[in-house]
């Protein structure tokens, strides 16, 4: 059945682009009272500050991470608050970035997820009883919530009961209802005429005797007796204020603040945006928040492009433990959402952008068919212009654009929450470019090393290319050169890199990502927990329990190669086809004993042997299909898995107090 249409799907779009302005424009006054906000950025029209570009923060890693967890499930009848705990333990690293880790029993995220790895599952996880009231009802029960309401578009049933499960592992009582209250405001800016429309239709979905509710319906009475917006923000202050209510930042105060800006922001975007960010306290949780709900009723329209959708440029790094999956390109993102939709009601979709939901979300595949989409395309020397479902790019003589397919230390401005990531392109595959062209135009397709900055360009007006370079390079860019005798341009229409991988990590040409004293990362890599160095040209890796540390892009059939090297104890060993700290393959040495592993939620011993092992030994693995060929020294063993996980990462393991060290990684899918 077809209960959606093009429509839907860019409303999801602008409802991202909405949540990523809302963030980007609060991050920098987060926490500040109103009067320092006006006092210092009174005449600053757009953001207020340039980033390089924008790194990883709390209130986006949630949402594109969180509904992961309906993804992963297998049969949607049966989803719940299990799904949603081993989601927090699969994507989320131990106690660095992706939350504000501010101690247990200060940060309620931090809490929770100890709560769960200690087997307090939601949700009392998140509960009162466990945490305490004031825990319990912090700001965190709304500010990750947006994805729930996207993909329950239209249906504030549907978006509450999905908010009120995920709120649930985490918070409870009034933080519960303001995840479900936000949820269900966004399904109804799917279709909602006003923003009083919007606003009643969501306290439907919370019970009308709990303060949440109150608050809203007070305010609401409060302006329609013709009271200024000034008039509104003072009883808001005398009334809903934070020394009202308990702990380092509750829901209450900040859900006043955003119900008094919908309610004055007169249906705008940036009215409304700009009404919360100088109220003060949470903004960049606030106008997250309301940047998804009034992105997706206003499409955004009226919203200037080059000073507010131009600078996030289609893209998100986030920082979950999967470093490949933390560079998310806006669009992909959108279709993936739309994609989950489908299959939670049951639904077809037959439209202009059934192409795109064949990709999946961590493909590079760029698309330009949503409005004012880029998609991560960038250029130094050329204008770029969404238009007819392509991106011009108008040029004068020479010109080169690119899609960035790693981001290091030196990308980011910042290091709130720990980006990281995996490169999302390597030698083997091929790049695959759809454009149209003037006849005075040439067009060379290009990727470049950035180890060694050399740039590898294809004959003139080919549509693919092959990576054919080092083995060890680091691609991190992939591209066009276009050339011409004047002012010229292109429509691209597509830029897809596929194929199968071939390549190595030497890490005696590898460094460390220095991002600050608490955030140190191997280049190319992300860790779950562990100390992971470049030590004596090796991978070094120490951990006293269940360190872990990932690369690669997901990969199916594969021959893996390495030498591993025990410098003290020998509790270690190396991961494959890792979908998460919670679902991989583990190929594990203990003492004169090898064992193999699989973890899908649960932990099951598929055999285990005795070995000889040296202080350093040569390890291959191929997974071919059902089988696994394991090939340690001179010893070899095999084991079929008629449930074979289908694809995943290459990682690395440690335990017990070992140390560990490794050469290279030598990756091949065949």
């Amino acid at each position: 059945m077809e209960r959606f249409n093009d429509l839907d799907i860019e409303k999801i779009y602008c409802g991202l682009i909405g949540k990523i302005i809302g963030v980007r424009y609060g991050s920098l006054v987060e926490m500040w009272d109103s009067e320092q906000i006006r006092e210092k950025f009174s005449n600053v029209d757009g953001y207020f500050q340039e980033y390089h570009d924008y790194a990883a923060d709390d209130d986006l890693n949630g949402p594109i991470f969180f509904y992961r967890a309906l993804k992963d499930c297998k049969d949607y009848s049966k989803y719940g608050y299990k799904d949603l705990a081993l989601c927090w333990l699969n994507y989320v690293p131990y106690l660095h970035g992706f939350y504000w880790w501010g101690g247990y029993g200060v940060s309620e995220e931090h809490t929770a997820y100890l709560n769960i790895l200690n087997g307090i599952m939601p949700p009392l996880s998140g509960s009162i009883l466990q945490n305490g009231k004031v825990m319990a009802e912090q700001i965190g029960g709304q500010i990750f919530i947006d994805i729930w309401g996207l993909i329950g578009m239209h249906d504030e049933k549907l978006a509450s009961k999905l908010a009120l499960l995920a709120s649930s592992v985490s918070h409870d009582g009034e933080a519960v209802y303001g995840g479900m209250y936000v949820a269900s405001m966004i399904a109804a800016a799917f279709d909602a005429k006003s923003v009083e429309e919007i606003i009643n239709r969501a306290l439907n979905s919370i019970p009308n005797t709990c303060t949440y509710y109150k608050m809203v319906k007070d305010l609401i009475a409060f302006k329609n007796s013709n009271k200024t917006q000034e008039e509104c923000f003072e009883y808001i202050k005398k009334n809903y204020w934070k020394d009202k209510y308990g702990g380092n930042c509750h829901i209450i105060p900040n859900a006043a603040i955003m119900a008094y800006s919908m309610l004055y922001g007169e249906g705008d975007f940036l009215r409304t945006l700009r009404i919360a960010l100088y109220s003060g306290f949470d903004t960049d949780c606030n106008l997250g928040n309301l940047g998804s709900v009034m992105g997706v009723f206003t499409m955004l329209k009226n919203v200037d492009y080059k000073t507010w959708i131009l600078p996030i440029n289609d893209i998100v790094c986030a920082s979950s433990v999967l470093g490949y999956s933390n560079i998310i390109n806006v669009p992909s993102l959108a279709f993936d959402i739309f994609k989950t939709t489908l299959r939670v009601t049951n639904s077809s979709y037959n439209g202009k952008y059934s192409k795109c939901l064949n990709h999946n979300l961590d493909d590079v595949y760029l698309s330009f068919s949503l409005p004012f989409s880029s998609s991560g395309i960038r250029s130094e020397n050329a204008k770029l212009k969404n238009e007819n479902e392509s991106l011009i790019i108008s040029f004068n003589k020479e010109a080169e654009v690119y899609y960035k397919t790693y981001y290091g230390v030196s990308d980011f401005s910042d290091n709130r929450y720990d980006p990281a990531t995996s490169p999302k392109v390597y030698n083997g595959q091929t790049i695959y470019v759809d454009y149209n062209k003037n006849e005075d135009a040439d067009v060379y397709i290009f990727y470049e090393d950035i180890k060694s900055k050399t740039k590898y360009i294809s004959n003139k007006n080919v549509k693919e290319f092959k990576i054919d370079c080092n083995k060890d390079s680091l691609i991190y860019k992939v591209g066009l050169i276009i050339k011409s005798k004047a002012d010229s341009s292109i429509k691209l229409n597509s830029l897809y890199v596929n194929g199968k991988v071939d390549y190595e990590i030497n890490f005696n040409k590898e460094i460390m990502e220095n991002y600050s004293l608490y955030h140190n990362e191997v280049r190319q890599c992300t860790y779950y927990k562990g100390i992971w160095q470049i030590e004596n040209n090796k991978l070094v890796g120490r951990c006293l329990n269940n360190g872990q540390l990932y690369t690669s892009k997901p990969i199916k059939d594969f021959i893996f190669k390495t030498n591993i090297e025990f410098l003290s104890k020998n509790n270690a060993g190396i991961l494959f086809k890792v979908l998460g700290v919670c679902r991989q393959y583990q190929l594990i040495f203990n003492e004169n004993e090898v064992c193999l592993y699989k973890l899908f939620d649960e932990k099951t011993l598929l055999f285990k042997n005795k070995i000889v092992l040296n202080k350093a030994n040569d390890v291959e693995i191929k997974v071919i299909a059902k089988d696994i060929f394991i090939k340690i020294n001179n010893d070899e063993f095999n084991y079929h898995d008629e449930n074979m996980i289908d694809e995943g990462c290459i990682g690395t393991y440690v335990n017990a107090g070992s140390v560990v060290g490794f050469d290279k990684f030598i990756i091949k899918e065949i």
